[in-house]
């Protein structure tokens, strides 16, 4: 049975036992009331413990009911409490259910059952008697740069620009000189000059030749595996780490990477494209400090691009889905500076990636440093036990920790 069906099925099972227990009005069930209430142990509960004789993974001592890491398993821990459980003289009846991939345990029975299962998290439901409910993570946002942070160099510089027959070298030199003569974005520049030489060599510019470019990046070591692993370690503390793109580069080329599925949403420059799936036309351009922009639809749980006026309502920090205290921003050069000065300020963390193999970009970013612009350094490597690797689980934990203490201070629940 797959676990996204499971739900529903119990939903249907508690509607159907709450109607022929509870349900007075009807005659028929009030003649069988007893009958059924004294069978129901029997032929309902004998048959789903069967279901679920323990497997053995759960008697590992370090399964855990949020993460299926240490058990090899994909757990879910829950109950069900529908809107109309409450009944009078018998106070609540709740689905307590434990899912994994092979087996489901269930149990019925009154809300004290639950509350002695999970006896930390006890809320009130709409004025009805306190009920459990899984405590909803917390959420943290990772925000990356791309070139530079997550892969060497830039993603036009493996496939695209050699294809259009020109040097690295001369075809940013080209762009540069083009920004300056015409007092331009150097962002815009570079969009022009390939689209230009594109179509001087007859390169393909649907969407997909894009991707296929995107897909030929090398990505720093260990980044392949660096989001499943953060991923991992924030659901053993009850903690969502989400992750975002805010880079320079081009989207449709992000599109194509092996990492591209990890991103919640990826914010970069993209193109207009005409009925034929051709790009002729800049559609987002992303510089300098049009990439704040998007730490705030992050904060405020905005994907639209396009969007104007939500991004600029006023919402209560409270309310906001990712407040930038808890935001990591990681980035490597110049177009990210207003980007880690701005979480930086805002109580969030900044890192300053840089290429291990660089001297140049390590002179750089101490000077990053020594003006205040970020708070911490690390190489650009994600494997397990690297200074990125532990600078980030540190930073977790304490966003973690500052939020523990903010609840227990603050006389209202602090919003996850």
């Amino acid at each position: 049975m797959k676990i996204n069906s499971c739900p529903v099925l119990f939903r249907t099972c508690f509607n159907f036992l709450q109607t022929c227990l509870f349900h007075k009005n009807r005659i028929i069930f009030r003649l069988f009331s007893p009958v059924l209430r004294a069978s129901f142990p029997v032929f309902s509960l004998f048959p789903l413990r069967q279901t679920a004789r323990y497997p053995p993974h759960w008697k590992k001592e370090q399964a855990s009911k949020t993460t299926f890491e240490s058990s090899g398993e994909k757990i879910k821990t829950g109950s069900y409490i529908p809107e109309h459980s409450a009944v009078p003289g018998r106070g609540v009846f709740v689905f307590t259910f434990r899912l994994s991939e092979n087996a489901i345990a269930v149990s019925f029975g009154p809300a004290t059952f639950s509350e002695r299962i999970f006896p930390e998290k006890i809320i009130p439901l709409h004025g009805q008697p306190s009920v459990q409910r899984m405590k909803q993570p917390l959420k943290i946002a990772i925000i990356y740069d791309f070139d530079g942070t997550l892969a060497p160099g830039n993603m036009q510089e493996y496939d695209f620009i050699p294809a259009v027959g020109k040097a690295n070298e001369e075809f940013w030199a080209e762009s540069s000189a083009m920004a300056e003569q015409q007092d331009g974005d150097t962002i815009l520049a570079y969009m022009f000059r390939m689209l230009k030489e594109a179509n001087n060599k007859d390169i393909s510019l649907r969407r997909e030749a894009f991707r296929e470019s995107g897909s030929k990046v090398p990505l720093f070591e260990g980044v392949r595996e660096w989001f499943g692993r953060i991923n991992a370690y924030g659901l053993e503390r009850n903690l969502a780490i989400e992750h975002y793109i805010n880079s320079s580069g081009i989207k449709e080329m992000i599109e194509g990477t092996p990492i591209a599925h990890e991103f919640k949403k990826i914010y970069a420059c993209s193109f207009f494209y005409n009925v034929d799936g051709i790009a002729f036309w800049p559609s987002v351009v992303v510089n300098y400090t049009t990439k704040t922009q998007f730490l705030f639809k992050i904060n405020k749980g905005i994907d639209s691009v396009s969007d104007n006026v939500q991004v600029n309502k006023y919402v209560p920090e409270y309310a906001r889905p990712v407040p930038f205290s808890r935001m990591i921003y990681i980035g490597d050069g110049q177009t990210d500076i207003p980007c880690m000065r701005l979480v930086k300020q805002m109580g969030g963390y900044s890192i300053a990636a840089y290429n291990p193999a660089s001297r140049k970009k390590i002179d750089e970013i101490r000077q990053l440093v020594n003006d205040g612009r970020v708070d911490f350094v690390a190489p650009a490597l994600y494997t397990p036990g690297s200074r990125m690797d532990i600078l980030v689980k540190q930073i977790i934990r304490k966003i973690e920790a500052d939020h523990a203490l903010m609840e227990m201070r603050s006389p209202q629940p602090v919003r996850p």
